[in-house]
């Protein structure tokens, strides 16, 4: 959109014969100053600069959805590990509050106070229970892993990131 200025120059020994070719005579010089300007080009380089205002400008916006998408990422498994650790809690409370059970259920089943069925429903709810704390511990670990992952764990630097480039015209 500027004008370039250059300067370049030389300095040397120009002779027409060997002899000559040491004497002041023969001292050369020159020296020059170009000026380059795209003056008439049709508004090309008005709008190569409005091309490139755009390209920045979605480039910014891409950068700042994979800024809010990266946050997003990083609450909700924030959110699904701290959700999944209270779950643990009481489901730990629970499942020791069944094997309780089973054992009041056992000695009323020994002394002949219930019936055998009241046994085994009492300990296909702790199986129950143990299952879903086992399975949400399974879940703990893994919004920790997805945690992990989220915060930038596991990214490889040897991983190149492609950029598409629009050549300047």
């Amino acid at each position: 959109m500027y004008p370039s200025f250059s300067l370049a120059g030389f300095f040397g020994l120009q002779s027409g014969s060997l002899s000559d070719l040491f004497k002041s005579s023969a001292l050369a010089w020159g020296l020059q100053s170009p000026v380059q300007w795209n003056l008439f080009n049709g508004g090309i380089v008005k709008s190569n600069i409005q091309l490139q205002n755009a390209i920045l400008e979605q480039r910014l916006l891409q950068y700042e959805q994979q800024v809010l998408k990266a946050i997003q990422e990083v609450e909700n498994t924030l959110a699904a590990y701290n959700l999944n650790q209270v779950r643990v809690e009481h489901l730990v409370k629970a499942t020791a509050a069944t094997e309780e059970a089973v054992n009041l259920v056992l000695v009323q089943y020994n002394t002949g106070l219930t019936d055998f069925n009241n046994v085994v429903v009492t300990q296909r709810d702790l199986l129950e229970q143990q299952d879903q704390l086992i399975a949400t511990r399974t879940d703990v670990e893994a919004a920790l892993v997805a945690l992990y992952k989220a915060l930038g764990g596991g990214w490889s630097p040897d991983e190149a990131v492609q950029l598409s480039v629009v050549p300047e015209s």
